[in-house]
């Protein structure tokens, strides 16, 4: 089993696919997050109203508990003593998560593009982990077909508000299947 340090990003775009437990058994990992992260993981966007506005749904978390494969941890030991440095440079939410993955030694899974800065500028040999590279693995060992893939990413970009960061390893590789998917216009 793997643990990897989850910040809210990471974790309402997991939530976002609508497989995130699956996705997770499929790799065998368990997400550790702090009580300040998970104070933010709140909504996801849902269809629009009759009006055709936009919707806000709450982000399932109790069924990754219940599954084991999210647990919420406070900052302590390690983990305590290197969150005035990340505090320095990041939000209290973001700082706890940078400081529970190095303070623990396990992947920090982020997709914010400042969290990402700041966790190599301060930490240059960390693990950084991003929603791509878990769903890109998964689905790989799950022999995921075109159809699944597609609504999966659709709904990684749509209910998460998802665009890759920069410089991610598999931007690319997602900009390629939802292009490829998307047909004539």
């Amino acid at each position: 089993m793997t643990e990897n340090i989850t910040d809210a990003c990471h974790c309402l775009n997991l939530l976002a696919t609508g497989r995130s437990i699956e996705l997770l058994e499929t790799l065998n990992i368990v997400l550790v997050m702090s009580p300040q992260a998970h104070a933010e993981v709140r909504y996801l966007h849902g269809p629009p109203d009759a009006a055709g506005l936009p919707t806000l749904e709450p982000a399932p978390l109790e069924p990754l508990i219940e599954a084991r494969r999210l647990r919420i941890q406070k900052l302590e030991g390690p983990a305590l003593d290197r969150f005035p440095e990340c505090a320095a440079h990041l939000r209290d939410a973001d700082a706890s998560c940078l400081a529970l993955a190095v303070g623990s030694g396990h992947a920090l899974a982020t997709d914010d593009g400042k969290v990402r800065k700041i966790a190599r500028r301060l930490f240059p040999r960390i693990e950084l982990v991003t929603i791509l590279q878990v769903i890109r693995r998964a689905t790989e060992q799950l022999h995921l077909g075109e159809p699944d893939l597609m609504t999966l990413l659709h709904h990684l970009c749509w209910r998460g508000s998802f665009q890759p960061p920069r410089g991610d390893p598999d931007g690319e590789w997602y900009r390629r299947v939802l292009t490829r998917n998307r047909g004539p216009t």
